[in-house]
């Protein structure tokens, strides 16, 4: 019987991280993130694992990496520029980050 209970909770965590992916996915389409970005490759900006694998293992990511897609910037990845994301909401912000992060864990 437990085993059954850890087998439904098991699925339930597999599609609920997918359904979570997705909507970070979607998301960035929706805010033209994935008109520089691409998953595994450079298009303009660092493919959104590279990022994932850079910042894995730093205390503050999330909160970082929220704060960069927010302001922007140019330095890190090499010399062109990330403009602000001035009409990105909190939350989505906040989505946007948690998926990329999550993507070197899957």
């Amino acid at each position: 019987m437990k085993s059954k209970y850890f087998l439904v909770l098991a699925a339930c965590l597999i599609l609920g991280s997918n359904a979570y992916a997705e909507g970070g996915y979607q998301l960035a389409q929706k805010h033209m993130c994935t008109a520089c970005h691409s998953l595994d490759r450079k298009i303009i900006g660092p493919p959104w694992m590279s990022i994932s694998t850079m910042y894995q293992s730093r205390p503050d990511a999330e909160a970082y990496l929220t704060g960069k897609i927010r302001s922007g910037g140019t330095g890190t990845w090499g010399t062109a520029q990330m403009p602000p994301s001035n009409n990105v909401g909190e939350a989505d912000l906040k989505v946007l980050a948690k998926y990329i992060l999550g993507l070197a864990k899957q």
